[in-house]
């Protein structure tokens, strides 16, 4: 019999979140709650042209150039986190989440930080460690399929990343 296949999400840490290593080991820890942190990259200096593929669905935003601005050149750290069900699940009040939904609106989100509550890991953390109230600290992918596409532009010299995750998305987008 196979296993199904994990699903997991692409998680980025942004520069505000690595000005402080413990807002760092904090936001790792409340997500190892969840999953498993699977290649790991840190201090990687964003370039321009990956910052804008990463953000290509959000040109319209009003915040598209100031996040491309933020980003280019500084120092982020990403990993995949996969789901590990002997950690938690994902049924809340009777709702079953995928693992990116879960993530982004139960533990994560929002990114507007005067929309989150008082245990999402964006509070939490800027109340505990930071100063700068604006910046909403992590990346978190939506879907599986967004999660595959920026595993590619993030990991694109990571063949055997590539073929793992391509593998286990085709079997959950199935």
């Amino acid at each position: 019999m196979l296993k199904q296949p994990k699903e997991f999400v692409f998680i980025m840490l942004k520069p505000a979140a690595l000005n402080n290593i413990k807002t760092t080991n904090f936001i790792k820890q409340e997500l190892l709650k969840y999953g498993n942190i699977k290649y790991i990259k840190e201090s990687v200096i964003v370039d321009k042209s990956i910052i804008l593929k990463h953000y290509k669905d959000s040109k319209s935003s009003l915040w598209y150039p100031l996040i491309v601005n933020y980003l280019s050149g500084k120092v982020v750290q990403h990993f995949i986190l996969e789901f590990d069900p002997n950690k938690h699940n994902l049924l809340v009040n009777n709702i079953k989440y995928s693992f990116a939904d879960f993530l982004r609106k139960q533990v994560i989100e929002p990114a507007n930080l005067f929309k989150t509550k008082k245990y999402h890991i964006r509070r939490l953390a800027l109340s505990k460690f930071s100063s700068f109230l604006l910046d909403n600290l992590i990346h978190c992918s939506a879907t599986t399929q967004e999660a595959l596409d920026e595993i590619r532009i993030w990991y694109k010299d990571c063949p055997i990343v590539l073929e793992e995750f391509d593998t286990k998305a085709s079997a959950l987008l199935k």
